[in-house]
């Protein structure tokens, strides 16, 4: 009796654990998403206005707007077309896809995974894998959908953190990243040629 008792007082436990870190998570990317779009405008104008004014290579500075997290491919492909040099969307595709494994390698390298313990809890991260494991397939197409979209906070540095810690095999993060990137780039590229 006293064992069942304590059983539904750890479910309970953990689901009051998992409801919290799940408003934990929505207010955290609410939050995110509209400082995004109150600042993401104005920040990503200004550090356009800076690259151009310090780098006088639209290369340098199309390449480095594609691997900041404030503009990525979206920023880069709006640079381009800014410039009258769609062509310039090709150095921000590279330097958006090689963004992925750089975070990956920062992920192991500051065990980031030992803090999602922490504060989510090992048994609920051990939840999280083993789900992640049965719907890998699904989870790898949303990251495609997630990271090709052109809305803010979305990208490959968020995608890639969500899929890091849903568990998804690093590679395979890797490569649905870059297909994301390049859908991305191609929807920037129909938006702003007015074809889409």
């Amino acid at each position: 009796m006293q064992t069942a008792i304590l059983g539904i007082n750890a479910r309970l436990q953990l689901e009051r654990v998992t409801k919290s870190n799940l408003l934990f998570f929505n207010l955290f990317y609410f939050s995110y998403s509209i400082s995004y779009l109150v600042l993401g405008d104005k920040m990503l104008n200004e550090t356009i206005s800076f690259l151009i004014q310090t780098l006088h290579n639209p290369i340098t500075v199309s390449f480095i707007l594609g691997a900041l997290p404030v503009s990525e491919v979206r920023g880069a492909a709006i640079y381009a077309f800014s410039v009258n040099d769609p062509s310039l969307i090709f150095p921000a595709i590279l330097s958006n896809i090689l963004i992925c494994p750089l975070i990956l390698l920062f992920w192991k390298v500051l065990k980031i995974q030992k803090i999602g313990e922490i504060i989510l809890g090992k048994s609920l991260e051990h939840k999280l894998h083993k789900l992640s494991k049965s719907y890998e397939a699904q989870g790898i197409l949303a990251l495609i959908i997630f990271i090709s979209l052109p809305f803010p906070a979305t990208g490959v540095y968020t995608g890639t953190l969500l899929a890091e810690i849903l568990g998804i095999k690093r590679s395979k993060i890797i490569i649905a990243s870059s297909i994301g990137v390049i859908i991305s780039a191609l929807i920037m590229f129909l938006i702003l040629s007015n074809i889409f």
